[in-house]
């Protein structure tokens, strides 16, 4: 059968769908040139391209933290690359598959009383940890500041204190990073262990399934630091609490430091047997609770710094305010807005921050217009201003300007008219709030024309009260 010569040069002209290692190599080049070297290094690299099949590609990590981390921090812009790169929109798959290449055999180590005048021997099979996860780069407030104490005193001088350490804490306000803080820490003088719980639990199954278990074992014991992530995953797994049972008591008797943590105090950790539960309390326990506005704001400024990044402390006041809930989110929202920066070279700013967060679907970016009254008390949060001074007569300065940036935003976010919000100022003047109303958009605007500049301050104290409401 004949070809017809223009439908075979338009044939051959048509882009061909790019096979799995293809596309995988294209969105690396975008990664690279969208994060750190660092992040890059540690996060992108290792990663390889399985396999394509109806629609999605499949992605292969070595281990499960790593798997982890990449769908806590860097699932979205992994996918958009990827996305980006095909021209249509694939599912992509984190795995964990060992790689092929064949791995050295561990070195066995042979169970013996430390000589007391060496140190301890290090680990001979290092724990995966994630570089950052240090105690120098964790940032201390009220609200974990007790587990950064103990966490630094076990790293300092293991087995000697708080045996176990028990630190809990909803998801994402940084156990994991205090536990490997540890890790990191005694590595290079102890024989250190870290695992998450659920991968413990793994690793048993394995070991008996292939007649490993003396083996299984002979590793844990061997631990003189054994550090045990998110031991809630241990429910239902019945035979690795037993498992567990006997090794706890080998090295808290030879006096091994164990670390455990959870997503809850180990009080309420009722689904585990009783007597591991009891014995998890034997030494210190130590809560993360939610962390403040201030820590917050420390933690994105400290990003800042380890990224080079350069942002107004108004617009990390606002990341800060919405996300609230834990310094997974706080890290994800900041990362995805120096993404969205670096991708379209442009200065980290007010609008760039709320499309960064846009996509992240906090409760509080998806509420009702602030009230008048939501914004008076945002006004006091921000100017020390009383409650009753934005209602009396009363005429001091500091007062007055307070009244004027809370009826200025009042205009701005309500959809009131200039006689609807004098109500709430104490039954004021339309032309009271309207004369309000124009001298902060004065300030905020400036005047071009007369060369007279925006006032910074004034700036700032709109950019916090609406980090406060949301808005």
């Amino acid at each position: 059968m004949a070809t017809d010569p223009a439908a075979r040069r338009e044939f051959d002209r048509a882009p061909r769908p790019l096979n799995h290692a293809e596309l995988w190599r294209r969105a690396l080049q975008q990664l690279r040139s969208a994060f750190t070297a660092d992040t890059y290094d540690q996060w992108f690299a290792q990663i390889r391209a399985v396999e394509m099949r109806a629609g999605k590609l499949v992605l292969a990590v070595d281990n499960y933290i790593a798997r982890e981390t990449l769908h806590a921090n860097y699932y979205s812009p992994l996918s958009r690359a990827v996305e980006e790169v095909a021209g249509r929109r694939i599912q992509v798959e984190v795995v964990v598959k060992a790689d092929d290449t064949p791995e050295e055999a561990p070195v066995a180590i042979a169970a013996a009383e430390p000589d007391p005048e060496s140190p301890p021997a290090a680990a001979r099979t290092r724990p995966v940890l994630k570089r950052t996860f240090t105690l120098d780069n964790f940032v201390i407030g009220p609200s974990n500041q007790i587990a950064y104490a103990a966490a630094a005193a076990v790293a300092a001088n293991p087995g000697h204190s708080h045996n176990p350490l028990f630190i809990y804490s909803a998801s994402g306000l940084g156990k994991t990073h205090l536990l490997q803080s540890i890790a990191h820490a005694t590595l290079e003088t102890h024989r250190t262990q870290y695992i998450p719980a659920g991968n413990f639990v793994r690793e048993f199954v394995e070991a008996v399934r292939t007649n490993r278990r003396t083996e299984f074992q002979e590793k844990y014991e061997q631990a003189e630091v054994l550090i045990i992530d998110d031991v809630h995953d241990f429910k239902n797994a019945e035979e690795t609490q037993r498992e567990f049972f006997n090794l706890f008591n080998a090295l808290h008797l030879a006096d091994r430091q164990l670390v455990l943590s959870s997503d809850i105090p180990p009080r309420r950790l009722h689904f585990l047997a009783e007597r591991l539960v009891t014995r998890f309390e034997w030494g210190l326990v130590a809560e993360i609770t939610q962390p403040d506005l201030e820590l917050r704001l420390a933690i994105l400024q400290q990003k800042c710094v380890a990224r080079g990044m350069q942002a107004d402390e108004a617009v990390l006041r606002m990341i800060a305010h919405r996300a609230s809930r834990n310094v997974r989110d706080l890290e994800g929202a900041f990362n995805y807005l120096c993404l969205l920066a670096e991708t379209e070279r442009a200065p980290i700013s007010v609008d760039l921050a709320l499309r960064a967060l846009e996509r992240y679907n906090f409760e509080e970016v998806k509420r009702a217009p602030p009230t008048v009254g939501e914004i008076i008390n945002a006004a006091c949060e921000a100017t020390g201003v009383p409650p009753e001074a934005f209602t009396t007569k009363r005429k001091d300065q500091r007062a007055a300007r307070a009244r004027h940036l809370a009826m200025y935003l009042a205009r701005e976010h309500t959809g009131l008219s200039y006689k609807e919000i004098g109500v709430h100022f104490g039954d004021r003047d339309h032309t009271t709030v309207l004369h309000g109303y124009r001298k902060i958009l004065a300030e905020v605007e400036g005047d071009p024309g007369s060369g007279v500049p925006p006032k910074a301050e004034t700036q700032r104290l709109i950019s916090d009260i609406r980090a406060q409401l949301h808005v």
